[in-house]
């Protein structure tokens, strides 16, 4: 399944340029980390809301989700999405972030944003209740 997502991406970025939206940021306990988002109309809206702090929590064994201040208004209906390990990703019924913490099964009402480096997950997986802030360099 990874290997799939890496060539549509790579057919991405041939076809239509570079699908990276932004690189943003999270700081957790003084330190940075970075998240690639993609370039759709969600990630767009999520990056607008920057500068963020968020407490994740776990939910189930797969995720972590936590509630930004204010929802997203997502363009469309989503099609399914089959989260991976390390996905940032919108979970529009319920209004919240979802970091995919271990590869998931395909799930209706769940969009794409990015996906957060190797390091920013980590970060994440270990917070516990702490604030996570979300940022970027024009909006910090």
């Amino acid at each position: 399944m990874k290997i799939i997502r890496l060539m549509v991406t790579l057919l991405g970025i041939l076809i239509f340029g570079n699908s990276m939206a932004a690189e943003i940021y999270l700081e957790c306990d003084g330190k940075e980390y970075s998240v690639s988002l993609n370039d759709s109309q969600e990630a767009k809206e999520f990056l607008k809301q920057l500068p963020q702090e968020l407490k994740f929590e776990d939910y189930g064994a797969f995720e972590r989700i936590a509630y930004l201040t204010k929802k997203l208004a997502p363009v469309g209906p989503a099609n399914g999405f089959t989260p991976l390990t390390g996905d940032l990703t919108y979970y529009a019924p319920w209004g919240n972030l979802a970091v995919f913490i271990k590869d998931f099964r395909p799930s209706t009402g769940l969009y794409s944003l990015g996906t957060l480096s190797p390091e920013a997950l980590k970060s994440i997986k270990e917070s516990g209740s702490r604030k996570i802030r979300f940022y970027s360099t024009e909006s910090s």
